[in-house]
């Protein structure tokens, strides 16, 4: 218990509840990805967290907390503390413009790859217009999900195919032979 104690002591006075910065959703993150190629912002280890929130913790940051790095390596949400911590110590000391255009600056961007914005609202208001500008968002969404769409139709038309063939013999029938008739009531 002391040593519970010791490290609330230690919490406390080093102010290490503002180590957890806030994510940003990983649906803000993507549609401001074309400017990671735009500022040529390289980084495997951004890559990879990207890759850990949006798939192996499904986009939902709380799980980030379970996700190691790598074997025997700390966890997504520790690796991001770490490296957000170094990015602001640079951005205290330089005090670059987060915007620019209304659009993120290079130093705004490497926080953002790491999910976190000092001016998360304004982000949160303007995602559909950086959609719009970026050429992200509900337009790549509207082709995967046609895609997929596509996908399944292929499959269904593949399993159903043996049987439209015998059952469309008969077409010279009214349309509803096969679907059950309500009963009425007289």
């Amino acid at each position: 218990m002391a040593v519970f104690e010791d490290f609330l002591k230690k919490y406390e006075l080093k102010n290490m509840s503002k180590e957890n910065r806030s994510y940003l959703p990983i649906a803000h993150i993507d549609a401001l990805i074309p400017l990671k190629e735009k500022f040529k912002i390289v980084s495997k280890e951004i890559d990879n967290f990207l890759e850990a929130y949006r798939n192996k913790a499904k986009g939902d940051y709380k799980n980030l907390r379970t996700v190691a790095s790598g074997d025997d390596k700390p966890t997504w949400d520790i690796v991001r503390n770490t490296e957000l911590k170094k990015l602001l110590k640079v951005m205290e000391e330089e005090s670059p413009d987060l915007w620019k255009d209304d659009l993120p600056t290079k130093e705004h961007m490497e926080l953002i790859l790491w999910a976190y914005s000092p001016d998360a609202t304004k982000i949160k208001k303007n995602v559909s217009a950086y959609e719009s500008k970026l050429g992200t968002g509900k337009k790549d969404e509207d082709e995967d999900m046609e895609e997929e769409d596509e996908k399944e139709d292929k499959k269904k038309s593949k399993k159903d195919k043996g049987s439209k063939r015998k059952s469309s013999t008969s077409d010279s029938g009214s349309e509803d032979e096969g679907s059950p008739k309500k009963k009425s009531k007289e």
